[in-house]
């Protein structure tokens, strides 16, 4: 399967339906799909740890989840890289893990 991401023209989209595939890496891409019909919240407890982290990656989660998601050791990479955080929640982060001289937004 890990071929198969670097291909370019692999669908990153419209893939629900292999949410519940039996291959975790498949369910890692289907979880990233942000043309998902609702938000991947029951792949933040799946058994793979890849499909948990693109789950919480997935923009389609909300904001409030995104963030309490960033309290959680397993899901705070994915959350982190989620597209819909806040500038002033990364630059938070950013300065929590002892990055001096980061710029905060204005």
């Amino acid at each position: 399967m890990r071929h198969l991401l670097m291909l370019p023209r692999l669908p990153r989209t419209g893939l629900g339906h292999l949410l519940g595939h039996g291959d975790p890496e498949v369910r890692a891409l289907a979880a990233a799909d942000p043309t998902l019909a609702e938000p991947p919240a029951a792949l933040l407890a799946d058994p793979d740890p890849r499909v948990r982290r693109a789950a919480a990656a997935n923009p389609l989660l909300p904001v409030e989840l995104i963030g309490s998601l960033l309290d959680d050791p397993e899901l705070a990479e994915g959350a982190a890289a989620n597209p819909r955080l806040p500038a002033e929640r990364l630059h938070d982060l950013l300065g929590r893990s002892g990055l001096a001289g980061t710029p905060r937004p204005a």
